[in-house]
């Protein structure tokens, strides 16, 4: 645990790692903390900051052969950066839990089978949503994609991403994309996205964009008052 604050935009907790960095303890940062790595992967982890920065060329969150998540609980920013591919594994829960907080993520390409919520906290390994204003992004270069899959008991699931204000999804050419070709932003059919406040009155905008297609399988909601979809596609 660190409470130290030096005051300054550097990180009072950094982390640099040339090649993989394996982080699979737990951690508490009162203030801003980085990781730069070749690689990251997280599994069994609790991760909690002010501000958290990720910069690495592949991120694995969670492991399911050993059956492990993670969790990320930062205050005001959760930005994400990966040049390569990222995986949210199922038990992973990403969050930002304060008002107008953000969570902003870069990829070449991303699976979501956890559940990443700008404006909520994390309580006995649950997601409460605890603050209004909360913006959440995800951009890839090639695939955004929110996932089915299976619990450790084989129930069927589906990842999750949302925010008490604004969902933004963005994908890009979709080449990784085997089953759809060119579908740079695939929610697959227990995938859910959804901007909603805490009350639960009131939805914002959630737009789901692509640099050729967008294929929807899965549940998106903004239909509290106030709330907009908006949908594009360069091509279809």
């Amino acid at each position: 645990n660190s409470t130290y604050d030096n005051g300054t935009s550097t990180a009072e907790m950094l982390i640099i790692a040339d090649q993989t960095a394996s982080l699979n303890g737990n951690a508490t940062i009162d203030q801003d903390a980085k990781i730069v790595a070749g690689a990251l992967s997280m599994a069994g982890a609790v991760w909690k900051a002010g501000t958290l920065t990720i910069e690495a060329g592949q991120i694995d969150l969670g492991n399911i052969a050993l059956n492990k998540g993670a969790t990320i609980e930062t205050e005001s920013l959760l930005d994400v950066f990966a040049l390569g591919k990222m995986l949210v594994n199922r038990g992973v829960l990403m969050t930002s839990n304060a008002a107008s907080s953000v969570i902003e993520i870069d990829v070449g390409s991303i699976d979501v089978l956890g559940v990443i919520s700008a404006g909520a906290t994390i309580d006995a390994g649950a997601i409460v949503k605890s603050a209004d204003g909360a913006d959440l992004t995800i951009r890839a270069t090639d695939l955004v994609r929110i996932m089915n899959g299976t619990a450790a008991d084989s129930t069927p699931i589906g990842g999750a991403v949302e925010a008490t204000r604004n969902v933004t999804l963005v994908g890009g050419l979709g080449v990784s994309n085997t089953r759809y070709a060119g579908s740079g932003l695939w929610l697959e059919s227990r995938a859910r996205v959804e901007s909603l406040n805490v009350a639960g009155i009131a939805s914002s905008t959630v737009l789901l964009d692509s640099a050729l297609d967008v294929r929807i399988d899965g549940f998106v909601n903004a239909t509290a008052g106030g709330g907009v979809i908006d949908v594009r596609a360069n091509r279809m």
